[in-house]
């Protein structure tokens, strides 16, 4: 359980009725569309809806020493880095 804790991501962007802001994890909710840039991670479990070029560095949970492919058929089921690409997952 330690372990996971460093995973930890305190603060996402999210597309809420229409507007781009900055919001605490905590508060994303259904509907929120969240915006995952390069170098940062995946604030909760959702469904990958739109990506280019989306590669997650998943060493820390799987032992993967390569960013893994991912497109929006895949489920993001937990906090993985984005080291390249741009996202936005619901």
């Amino acid at each position: 359980m330690e372990g996971l804790l460093q995973f930890d991501v305190s603060h996402a962007t999210v597309i809420r009725e229409g507007q781009l802001a900055a919001v605490d994890a905590t508060t994303i909710v259904p509907g929120d569309l969240i915006r995952i840039d390069i170098g940062r991670r995946v604030p909760a479990d959702a469904r990958l809806i739109e990506s280019a070029d989306l590669r997650t560095d998943e060493a820390a949970l799987t032992g993967e020493s390569l960013p893994v492919s991912k497109d929006a058929s895949a489920q993001l089921e937990t906090k993985y880095d984005c080291p390249s690409g741009w996202n936005r997952i619901r």
